[in-house]
């Protein structure tokens, strides 16, 4: 919303001019409320400066709520617009330039992004003050922006620090440059070079990385280019925080090779979430009540969703279960509920969400878990990230208690419909 403070004394019977000034490449913030159907036809106009002579191949990819566009190429950096084709993605949320070629020895100046769709003639503009494509020294490989819109904040940029926790086996580390997706509710984060040189045996090695708030983490996917003698790698877990949040950290656990001469020869890995860490250990009274909130997504193409159980597992055995009759569990709501854990319960180690009844078409997706003590206020977090499902999707699913100060437990397991056993 713009506002604009006008004088005491303006002469309302007179018309004036006004000039706007503001660091942003936007014809106008309005977006026009057409019935037209965009068919994805959107004209792109970029305008650089400090380009190199020889002009790097730099592609695009544009992000909408419903998914992304193939990468494409961009024609030019001289303001001269050109046709990008995105296809049903949805709302526009962020655009990401990608450098094809090694890193530049300095950013490009980003002065005006703009992008107009050719059937609703939408406009969307992007904040460029002080934008480096690829970082000011050139360094990095893509560089992501969020798109504006009068009706709406845009998503903030985050700072993500990557900890990268190499295994103690022997010849575990690698010299070879390693490459990370970072998948989220929001998109992904395009394949990036961690910007580390060495991954060495029991190490951990900490990359930055700058881009368009993810949301929730769900996977990261982690590969390497096998250059340089013994390249092969052993990767025990990834994890994952913004930096601007003192809480909030994802765990992926790989516990794989990297490497063409041994196991499966992979030398890439598809990292699902493990779960959210803790800081500290779990402390203060853990029998008693605690109150289950269940926040689930609106991905679910089901409207009613199966019979489900969540049960809460302790040390010795020690398991109390509450249960989502079908249908309770509605699309994009937080379901609450409580439960009672006897004087048995020393400390929680997981939980655990299964279909105890579906009918045929009967799907649901759960995002988050989070469970408060509620006298100690204790807080649990466990983001799922699952689709529960008769057919093909999940029917069980675990997540464990993390924290900084313990190792993180091996083993857990997502269970489909097949009975295949998909690791978490």
């Amino acid at each position: 919303m713009l506002w604009l403070i006008l004088p005491y004394n303006l002469d309302m019977d007179s018309e004036y001019m006004f000039v706007l000034n503001a660091e942003m490449s936007v014809t106008s913030l309005l977006t026009k409320q057409i019935d037209t159907k965009s068919r994805g036809r959107w004209q792109m106009w970029v305008h650089c400066t400090q380009v190199p002579e020889d002009v790097p191949d730099i592609q695009v990819v544009v992000f909408g709520r419903r998914g992304k566009s193939p990468a494409q190429k961009v024609q030019n950096l001289n303001d001269n617009p050109f046709l990008l084709t995105v296809g049903d993605i949805g709302d526009i949320t962020k655009v990401s330039f990608v450098l094809s070629s090694p890193c530049l020895g300095r950013g490009i100046k980003l002065h005006k992004l703009r992008l107009k769709d050719l059937d609703t003639k939408q406009d969307l503009g992007f904040f460029t003050e002080a934008q480096c494509l690829f970082g000011e020294d050139g360094s990095e490989t893509v560089t992501e922006l969020a798109a504006v819109r009068p009706d709406k904040a845009p998503l903030r940029e985050v700072h993500y620090s990557v900890s990268v926790h190499t295994g103690t086996l022997p010849a575990s580390g690698t010299d070879a440059d390693v490459f990370i997706t970072i998948f989220g509710e929001q998109g992904d984060s395009c394949k990036r070079r961690l910007n580390h040189s060495h991954f060495e045996r029991g190490q951990v090695s900490i990359s930055e990385m700058r881009a368009v708030d993810l949301g929730q983490l769900s996977q990261v996917l982690v590969e390497h280019n096998n250059v340089g003698y013994g390249a092969g790698w052993y990767l025990d877990r990834i994890v994952i925080h913004d930096s601007g949040k003192t809480d909030g950290q994802y765990a992926f656990l790989c516990q794989q090779w990297l490497d063409s001469g041994v196991g499966d020869a992979q030398m890439e890995r598809m990292l699902r979430l493990l779960g959210k860490v803790r800081n500290g250990m779990l402390t203060g009274k853990i029998h008693g009540t605690w109150d289950v909130f269940v926040t689930t997504s609106d991905i679910s193409s089901s409207s009613l969703n199966p019979k489900m159980s969540l049960t809460v597992c302790g040390e010795k055995g020690a398991c109390t279960s509450v249960i989502f009759t079908k249908g309770s569990l509605k699309k994009k709501q937080v379901y609450e509920t409580s439960i009672e854990l006897n004087k048995k319960f020393n400390t929680i180690f997981k939980v655990r969400l299964e279909i105890e009844e579906a009918g045929e078409g009967e799907t649901w997706h759960c995002r988050e878990v989070k469970l408060q003590h509620r006298e100690s206020k204790n807080v649990l977090e466990f983001p799922f990230c699952c689709n529960f499902a008769d057919d093909e999707g999940v029917r069980v699913a675990e997540r464990p208690v993390l924290t900084d100060c313990s190792p993180f437990p091996a083993g857990l397991s997502q269970i489909r419909n097949t009975g295949k056993d998909v690791a978490s």
